[in-house]
């Protein structure tokens, strides 16, 4: 992976010079509608004929949520969205592994034993491409591709310039991407045992490790455990914090 001049490969981004004022407003985008319609207009600007976003969320049960928007052929959604296709496919393999931007042609497909879904693909358009991702706390990934059904320049300074571009779009769009496309998670139901409960009122009225213990008749040690399990279980820094 990472030779510029072969399609299918990871490339890292070199340095290139742009001009940040073509990519501003694609962060200050204020709908799904709005920011589909400057991306499409950014990647027709790059010669790509398609363009999509991604937010893809882990879930607690192993597996993962897909909230995208796309400009692409009716129809083809229903080829993308398949969950064998998206299971095998070599690009969103790649992505797993590597925050590194993946350029693919049908070569990319071959080699990974699922030219099958290349040649599903390519009717549609679907025979290049660039796509980035981005790694994010919280068990999110934002994915940035763009597609067309011809081949990619064959200068490897033209290429990279390309994926320079849409690495720099990734970071503009990324905010309204993620704020437009998260679907809101029903708050988790974190469980404390009364142990817990009691010396969390206790902290919040003041209280040290050694009075808590006092009033509860458990050693200090113990009321540190019990302390560390409701961070845990809050996710939170620090005793005060939690209470």
């Amino acid at each position: 992976l990472g030779q510029p001049t072969q399609p299918g490969r990871q490339l890292r981004i070199g340095d290139a010079e742009m001009d940040l004022r073509a990519f501003v407003e694609l962060g200050s985008s204020a709908s799904l509608e709005e920011l589909q319609g400057r991306l499409v207009r950014f990647a027709h600007g790059l010669d790509f004929g398609m363009v999509s976003a991604s937010l893809v969320t882990d879930l607690d049960n192993g597996k993962a949520r897909f909230d995208s928007i796309a400009h692409q052929p009716a129809g083809y959604e229903s080829i993308f969205s398949a969950e064998l296709g998206s299971k095998r496919d070599p690009v969103l393999a790649m992505h797993k592994r590597s925050s590194l931007p993946v350029v693919w042609d049908q070569l990319t497909y071959v080699q990974a034993g699922a030219a099958d879904l290349y040649e599903e693909q390519s009717p549609w358009g679907f025979k290049t491409g660039i796509s980035l991702v981005m790694h994010m706390p919280g068990g999110r990934h934002l994915i940035l591709g763009v597609d067309r059904d011809k081949e990619l320049p064959s200068r490897p300074e033209v290429l990279a310039r390309m994926v320079a571009d849409i690495h720099l779009a990734m970071v503009y769009v990324q905010d309204a991407a993620v704020s437009l496309l998260a679907v809101p998670q029903h708050p988790k139901t974190i469980k404390l045992t009364e142990n817990e409960k009691s010396v969390l009122r206790w902290t919040l009225e003041g209280k040290s490790n050694w009075v808590i213990s006092q009033v509860m008749g458990k050693s200090e040690n113990t009321i540190r455990y019990y302390v560390k399990c409701a961070q845990a279980k809050l996710d939170c820094a620090s005793k005060h914090t939690t209470a």
